[in-house]
């Protein structure tokens, strides 16, 4: 299984809250294969939530969670038809990072380094927000996190 592919990526959700999108990822997890157990995963996104709101600016969020329901490294990429409030921040985009939680060569500080840093660009965000080809998404995100680092 890929760490994003277009069946990880939902564009213009009906989704108004961070609690309505946080049980969006959980369940989608599960069904997807990612997880096998959406209250577990939903309850380890909400510890590292409630430790830290993980949005960024007013842009985005990015929830994510190291989890023993977890059971391959995943990358889920939201778009919400409505700006909805997260934390102090109201977002549009959600990137979620799920992680197993044995997970030996850090790959979440790995991914959430390299997919920050790319988020800092306008265009790339841009891209994120209003591109609704799937596959484009996918290619975009893969060539971000596989970028060797200077």
């Amino acid at each position: 299984m890929d760490i994003i592919s277009k069946d990880h990526i939902f564009l213009d959700e009906d989704l108004k809250t961070r609690d309505s999108v946080i049980e969006f990822i959980a369940k989608n997890a599960e069904q997807l294969g990612i997880s096998d157990d959406s209250e577990e995963t939903e309850k380890d996104l909400w510890e590292r939530e409630n430790s830290f709101a993980t949005s960024i600016d007013s842009i985005l969020a990015i929830p994510h969670a190291k989890s023993e329901s977890i059971k391959v490294a995943s990358i889920l990429m939201i778009t919400t038809k409505e700006i909805i409030p997260w934390g102090d921040a109201k977002v549009d985009l959600i990137i979620s990072l799920l992680i197993p939680k044995e997970n030996k060569d850090n790959l979440h500080l790995t991914l959430l380094s390299k997919l920050s840093a790319k988020l800092m660009d306008d265009d790339f965000v841009r891209f994120l927000k209003t591109e609704k080809n799937k596959e484009e998404i996918c290619k975009v995100i893969l060539k971000t996190i596989s970028a060797k680092e200077n």
